[in-house]
């Protein structure tokens, strides 16, 4: 009973046939907010926000031991709704069965779940492309937008190097200021050329990042390339219009300068 009362851990005793709470500890009454006295009077369902049936199922596969781990949202006194997990087992005196409920507070820990799938899903369906190496370059992450722009799947790219997509466009001199901006800690902006899987070549403007630990240690490094092709095309294009509306300009002005010699 001592071990019951003062545990740190969050315990509740619940008879399965009421659903009433027939004993609950100190660290129960001090996260939920009700005494423990309190506790004692009321039933499961008054804090745990399923519907009664559900609970009832909830409560049948913890007596039957077919299920013992769940993941519940609790309601506390102040009316706040927490994520929790409940470990259940059961518990027999006098004849009687009991379950036998230890609770943690996830609640932090869903934030963290919501927060990575956020995240993963947004470099999932990125419109650019992400790859994501160790600190050696061998790569471990590649997003679909970069198996589409390259050719190349994750499971055919897994573990090689980057220069895999290397074109032998830039000079070893870029790769290598390239590697000493990001091995030191900085991050690295620039334009490269590089190869597909099908030996076409297409041109990227790509930002690399160091990811460190708390200790100043790089994890992994991330790039976030953008496919400028077309973007460098139609400059390119831009560029020899204009350089032509120029030459048709001074063409222009030498013949209009010459037929007004002429007249004279």
């Amino acid at each position: 009973r001592d071990i019951f009362y003062h545990h740190a851990a969050i315990k509740m005793i619940i008879d399965p046939e009421t659903q009433n709470i027939v004993e609950a500890n100190k660290a129960a009454a001090q996260y939920y907010g009700w005494s423990i006295d309190e506790l004692q009077n009321m039933k499961i369902s008054q804090i745990n926000t399923l519907s009664p049936e559900e609970i009832n199922i909830a409560i049948e596969k913890a007596k039957s031991l077919n299920k013992i781990h769940f993941e519940f949202k609790h309601r506390k006194a102040d009316g706040s709704i927490n994520d929790v997990e409940v470990f259940s087992s059961t518990v027999v005196t006098a004849g009687k069965t009991y379950l036998h409920s230890i609770v943690h507070d996830i609640s932090e820990k869903k934030k963290a779940e919501e927060q990575l799938e956020l995240l993963s899903r947004s470099v999932e369906q990125s419109p650019v492309s992400v790859l994501i190496t160790d600190p050696q370059g061998c790569i471990e992450y590649v997003n679909p937008c970069f198996e589409r722009v390259t050719g190349y799947t994750l499971d055919e790219i897994k573990g090689k190097n980057p220069k895999i997509l290397n074109s032998g466009h830039q000079s070893g001199d870029v790769y290598q200021n390239l590697w000493q901006t990001i091995l030191s800690g900085k991050e690295w902006k620039g334009e490269l050329m590089n190869k597909k899987k099908n030996g076409e070549n297409y041109w990227e403007d790509i930002i690399i990042s160091p990811i460190v630990n708390s200790e100043g240690d790089i994890l992994h490094f991330v790039a976030v390339k953008e496919d400028i092709t077309e973007k460098k095309k139609i400059i390119e294009e831009l560029i020899e219009a204009k350089e032509k509306a120029e030459e048709m300009n001074r063409l222009k002005s030498s013949f209009l300068a010459n037929m007004s010699h002429e007249l004279r």
